[in-house]
């Protein structure tokens, strides 16, 4: 990686990169910009690391149910599509959260959404969010998401598309070291620029990933577990969805099928799968009073 701009870079004709080598060339791009802004003595990505933290906060009671909202609008309208939640407890400070789709795998534009705050890839009134801020709320779960995609809707043997992470401090401070930025305005950069600017590709597919792909799902939200704290507020989660009074579908138009698998140790897999099944009624007759 380079911080240098090169004239290639500003070339909108340039051949399409694959997924790794865009995410890449982001990060390459908003590393050397932050530099710069420190160099300058703007405080543009502190402000924006601070907003992030508030907006992580806000949303942490309703996780699962903003990923929910994010998989429903993967789907085009028109589709039966299919959102698969598992969770996985170890131990209890030991766990996974799974959130699948079976919709769109991310374009470049997703990922920008979850990029930056209060931006969306959606139009108003596409899908049911709009502003593109919940998927901050990760943090009151793991400071580890990770998130594996297919490219566009072709059915895949593993993830082929965006799969990537976040930087850590220590990571994005290794790298702007590598490109010869000084030791202090590293340390600098590293502590104040959000790590949701800085995506990292993930090469390694577990085959509990792996699974979701064979199975044709489009992509997969994969939350490390790791206090009891966030086993206690995954289980809280899911068992709501569980005891929702109305049907969860009647919320997600654009779903056909909903499933929701709970693995704990020594027990039973818990399993719920809600289908929706439409039916043409006919016209109505026009009653005149």
């Amino acid at each position: 990686m380079t911080l240098v701009p090169h004239r290639a870079e500003r070339d909108d004709h340039r051949p399409r990169l694959l997924p790794g080598e865009d995410l890449n060339r982001q990060v390459r791009a908003v590393l050397r910009h932050a530099v710069v802004a420190h160099q300058d003595g703007l405080k543009v990505y502190e402000s924006l690391r601070n907003l992030n933290e508030v907006i992580g906060t806000e949303y942490g009671d309703r996780v699962l149910y903003e990923l929910i909202q994010n998989a429903h609008d993967a789907h085009r309208a028109e589709d039966r599509g299919r959102i698969a939640v598992r969770l996985l407890i170890r131990s209890e400070t030991d766990g996974t959260l799974y959130v699948a789709n079976g919709g769109s795998g991310f374009r470049r534009k997703d990922v920008d959404a979850i990029k930056n705050l209060a931006t969306t890839a959606k139009e108003i009134g596409e899908g049911i969010g709009n502003k593109g801020l919940g998927f901050r709320s990760v943090e009151a779960l793991t400071d580890d998401v990770r998130i594996f995609s297919r490219r566009g809707r072709n059915a895949s043997a593993r993830f082929d598309g965006y799969c990537f992470r976040f930087a850590h401090v220590d990571e994005i401070e290794c790298l702007l070291r590598a490109d010869g930025i000084d030791a202090a305005t590293a340390r600098h950069v590293a502590r104040t620029v959000p790590r949701y600017l800085v995506p990292v590709p993930v090469a390694e597919q577990p085959d509990a990933v792996v699974s979701y792909a064979r199975r044709g799902y489009a992509s997969v939200i994969v939350l490390p577990l790791c206090t009891e704290q966030a086993i206690d507020l995954a289980k809280v989660q899911v068992q709501a969805l569980n005891d929702l009074d109305v049907p969860l579908l009647l919320f997600l138009d654009r779903i056909a099928e909903f499933r929701i698998d709970v693995e704990t140790p020594n027990k039973v897999v818990r399993r719920r799968r809600l289908t929706r099944r439409q039916s043409r009624i006919g016209l109505v007759s026009r009653i005149c009073g």
